[in-house]
């Protein structure tokens, strides 16, 4: 575990709210230091959505500025400042900078030593109904949390049957039927909670990144339906930046 992350600031009790064999949830950004664990391929920091804040983002989601770039690194602190540069200025706009700057420091902190990691951020809506389909995602590192709308949809490692992961013809809901060993397995992330998960290139962890998905916003009855509003913070190999440096959305795909 980094400095960065063993010097977090107290976000709350130190003490898991619940574990299993394969994910930690906790009351504090304490949590995350459980992603350090090999058994480990998901921790969530659940803490509630900030309500003002969320309000704010609300008013300015019809024109929201969606980001979607690489993070400069300051003192080898990501700067999340552009990530709002387009939203209103104000008290709201700085706590929300100050919010996300914290969030990019938490995953800086939790990356296993190595070669430097390139950190790719999305903040914006998500209109569409992409990553429907259970998956895992090949990164290192992969920070969510959902400020408007449903969030995204993991399982534990003992609820996954892996061999039915990957390309399929089958439609989504069939394809993540296969995946379930148990139809009550799926869970779902609140706004507010921040889900830290390990993808395929974490040192060690082929075959076990968290398997998860996007929630589906589509209502089925021809409808419009409201945006998410996601955050993705995600650490990847540099080199796997830069061969994909003209497909970013592949890289930052929604969660």
């Amino acid at each position: 575990m980094s400095a960065l992350l063993s010097h977090a600031p107290s976000d709350g009790a130190s003490a898991p709210a619940a574990r299993g064999p394969s994910f930690v949830i906790g009351a504090g950004a304490e949590a995350f230091a459980a992603i350090a664990s090999p058994d480990v391929n998901l921790a969530i920091w659940d803490r509630p959505v900030d309500a003002e804040v969320q309000a704010w983002l609300a008013e300015a989601l019809p024109t929201f500025p969606s980001f979607e770039e690489r993070l400069r690194l300051v003192d080898g602190v990501p700067d999340a400042g552009p990530m709002v540069a387009g939203l209103p200025q104000g008290p709201l706009r700085d706590r929300l900078a100050a919010d996300l700057t914290h969030l990019a420091r938490l995953l800086v902190g939790a990356l296993p030593p190595g070669p430097a990691l390139t950190i790719v951020a999305s903040f914006g809506p998500v209109r569409d109904d992409l990553c429907r389909k259970f998956h895992v995602d090949w990164v290192a590192l992969r920070l969510l949390t959902t400020w408007i709308g449903p969030g995204t949809e993991w399982l534990a490692d003992a609820d996954v049957d892996r061999s039915r992961l990957g390309p399929s013809a089958a439609c989504p809901t069939e394809a993540n039927r296969a995946v379930l060993r148990s139809p009550l397995a799926m869970r779902s992330a609140r706004p507010g909670q921040v889900l830290l998960m390990k993808g395929e290139a974490w040192p060690g962890n082929a075959g076990r990144g968290l398997v998860h998905r996007s929630p589906p916003i589509t209502p089925g009855d021809g409808s419009e339906a409201p945006p998410r509003l996601l955050l993705t913070i995600t650490a990847r190999a540099a080199e796997a930046s830069v061969r994909q440096s003209r497909a970013v959305k592949r890289i930052i795909a929604p969660g």
